[in-house]
């Protein structure tokens, strides 16, 4: 369950945008205060809540957190602030959302993870927090999500190289959700090779090509080079002129010889997972867009910052 993806998502994107002032030391003493945000607090409790929560979400995906304690610690408490100058931005621009948003944004949270909306509400209050402090904070949520919309989205332009860079993005995401199964094998070849020498690799292929396409051969059986089977491959982990021939390839094939720098390659398919993604026009776009946008975030979370009264009360917590 993604509740922290859910309740910082809209933070993120400017964690590594400004740094922090050291802590005060005039003040370092008062541990019921995490930092000063102009006119409002970031609580210690606050912070160790968001901390707490963080590690346990981060546990159940089995994706450590990166860092170490104190910079989770300085990370989390960017986002609270960031959290806290936006909302403060917000109540004085009188930015407001309904019931009827809060309720679409939640509605959201839970088909994205493909549970109904009571399911969410379970998992919310198994993880000890009330559902109506969860819907509390999904409506602050949305506050600066319209905030931010209002502050930068007409300040977004998408070129061709922008939509160009999120077809990669998003090809290499679809590209690896697929996995192979491939043998290779490999028939090694100096850097130096002589005339002779490729004359006999290039034939010792061809005749381990023709073995490989039997159905019932055995690894055991090749003679002449090395054989690798390198069992189930995530596609993104595999060398491009591999990759380049396996796409086209169905189990049981086995693909023309590949001239490397080490000799000469053959791969056999024995099996593949996943299935091509197509990605669409509206993808790309919808990317590129999000991609810029959270350019201009960054940029306008810094001038907010810089604009506003920061003091860090404390310097770490466990």
């Amino acid at each position: 369950m993604v509740v922290v993806a859910a309740l910082f998502c809209g933070l993120s994107v400017a964690n590594d945008s400004v740094s922090l002032p050291g802590p005060s030391a005039a003040v370092n003493s008062v541990n019921s205060i995490a930092a000063v945000v102009n006119d409002d607090v970031v609580l210690t409790s606050e912070l160790n809540a968001a901390i707490a929560e963080a590690k346990s979400e981060s546990k159940q995906a089995g994706v450590p957190l990166p860092g170490d304690a104190q910079q989770i610690s300085q990370t989390i408490l960017k986002q609270l602030i960031y959290n806290k100058l936006q909302l403060q931005l917000a109540k004085r621009m009188k930015v407001t959302v309904s019931d009827e948003d809060v309720t679409n944004a939640i509605s959201s949270i839970a088909a994205r993870q493909n549970i109904s909306v009571d399911q969410l509400k379970t998992e919310v209050e198994s993880r000890g927090m009330g559902y109506e402090a969860f819907k509390d904070k999904i409506k602050d949520q949305v506050i600066v999500s319209k905030l931010q919309q209002q502050a930068i989205g007409h300040d977004v332009s998408v070129s061709a190289q922008d939509e160009a860079n999120a077809k990669t993005v998003l090809q290499e995401k679809a590209n690896s959700q697929i996995k192979y199964d491939v043998v290779d094998v490999l028939i090694a070849l100096p850097s130096s090779a002589t005339e002779a020498q490729i004359a006999a690799a290039n034939k010792t292929s061809a005749a381990i090509q023709k073995q490989l396409q039997q159905p019932d051969v055995s690894l055991d059986d090749i003679k002449g080079a090395d054989v690798n089977d390198l069992g189930w491959v995530a596609s993104d982990a595999l060398p491009s002129i591999f990759l380049d021939k396996l796409k086209d390839m169905k189990s049981g094939q086995v693909s023309k010889a590949i001239q490397a720098g080490n000799g000469i390659h053959i791969l056999k398919l024995v099996g593949r997972k996943g299935s091509d993604v197509k990605v669409t026009n509206k993808q790309v776009q919808d990317l590129a867009y999000q991609m810029q946008f959270n350019k201009e975030l960054t940029t306008w979370l810094k001038k907010l910052y810089s604009q506003s009264y920061i003091q860090i009360m404390t310097s770490s917590h466990d």
